[in-house]
């Protein structure tokens, strides 16, 4: 039957070479699955650099009654302020038996 009809082979090769041509258009022209996105630069942590807290430098002094008087010096006032009460309870015999007698030397007010 496609013998009888002139042409008609040329016309079916014609049509489904354009068949597929329509086809190999529209699959290029598809995304697929893939969205396109805007580029996002990842967001990466930065280094952070931790400098050591100073300690708190205290000097101390005792006169000749007998009596401690001390500076404190630092950056850091919640340190000032611990190491203040840390020295008037060691000086004042409160800690006495743990850290060591102070003696009948007392806190210079």
């Amino acid at each position: 039957m496609a013998e009888s009809v002139p042409g008609f082979s040329a016309r079916i090769s014609a049509a489904f070479c354009a068949v597929v041509l329509l086809l190999l258009l529209a699959g290029c022209n598809q995304r697929g699955a893939e969205t396109e996105r805007p580029f996002e630069e990842g967001v990466r942590p930065e280094i952070v650099s931790l400098t050591p807290k100073k300690p708190v430098k205290i000097v101390l002094k005792r006169t000749s009654k007998g009596l401690y008087s001390w500076e404190l010096r630092g950056d850091d006032v919640e340190g000032i302020i611990d190491a203040d009460r840390r020295l008037r309870r060691y000086l004042s015999g409160e800690d006495g038996d743990e850290k060591g007698r102070t003696g009948e030397g007392g806190l210079q007010k």
